[in-house]
């Protein structure tokens, strides 16, 4: 009898074993209608086959036996959203789930996750994790990884003088002027952060607006955490527009690149 495997658990009942009666006066012959047991579910099914015998052959028995292995199942969980620095994590975010087959179908079992619903992350780039024991012992435990981003709340950043859109008629700055670029950061429950840091780039973009052309965007400032935090978490920082790098008539994208991950853009115009 040869059955081979071991084999995988599918869900149907496997019948891989085939088996031959031999004999003296070379009697060769299939033997049908095998028997099997145990051949559903992951663990050793063992078959038998049983041979009628014919003219010059009694008949006789053999058996067989073969391995069914658990499954390892597919766990579905997508990258959650990114949240606000103090939401805890809830069923939003530990949201994965289990799956077998095709078509697939729900696996039942518990969801230990790492870190567990009601945490408080900090601010940038989080790992979550899960452990899924399923209920069935024809699978595997399987173990998934995600991301998250955490943010700082942003309050009234770049809305003057730097704006996040291009109002021209608002938006301009005389050359040699100092220009106050200001962000709020607070938490989910509007407390203020007062431990963030930000870098930030000024480029210019030449005399036409919202269509720059080479050599621009041009980099004409370009700094490490250079904002500075006072009460409430308003951050701030002073630029100053008399270096030749800033020219009158042309306009200027301004980027904060904030600790946590996250950015703010916005825009003026040197008069």
């Amino acid at each position: 009898m040869t059955c081979g495997g071991p084999y995988t658990y599918t869900g149907p009942a496997l019948t891989p074993c085939t088996a031959v009666a031999t004999g003296v006066g070379e009697l060769t012959q299939s033997v049908p209608g095998l028997s099997y047991t145990s051949n559903v579910n992951a663990g050793v099914a063992r078959v038998t086959a049983a041979y009628d015998g014919y003219r010059n052959h009694t008949g006789s028995v053999g058996t067989g036996q073969f391995a069914i292995e658990r499954a390892t199942p597919v766990l579905a969980w997508a990258s959650p959203a990114a949240i606000t620095l103090g939401t805890p994590l809830g069923g939003t975010q530990l949201s994965a789930s289990a799956w077998f087959g095709d078509p697939a179908i729900a696996l039942s079992g518990s969801f230990a996750y790492n870190p567990p619903a009601g945490t408080v992350l900090p601010a940038g780039t989080n790992a979550l994790s899960v452990t899924f024991s399923p209920a069935s012992a024809n699978f595997t435990t399987q173990v998934a990884q995600v991301k998250i981003d955490v943010y700082y709340r942003q309050v009234g950043c770049f809305s003057s003088p730097v704006w996040n859109v291009m109002p021209e008629t608002k938006s301009y700055q005389r050359k040699g002027s100092n220009v106050p670029i200001k962000c709020t950061l607070t938490d989910a429950q509007g407390v203020g952060v007062l431990n963030a840091t930000g870098d930030l780039l000024v480029q210019d973009m030449g005399v036409v607006y919202g269509s720059p052309t080479p050599p621009y965007p041009k980099t004409v400032f370009e700094a490490k955490n250079v904002f500075r935090v006072s009460k409430g978490g308003n951050y701030a920082y002073g630029l100053d527009t008399s270096p030749d790098t800033f020219i009158s008539g042309h306009y200027y994208h301004v980027t904060a690149l904030w600790n946590d991950g996250s950015t703010t853009v916005g825009w003026f115009f040197n008069k």
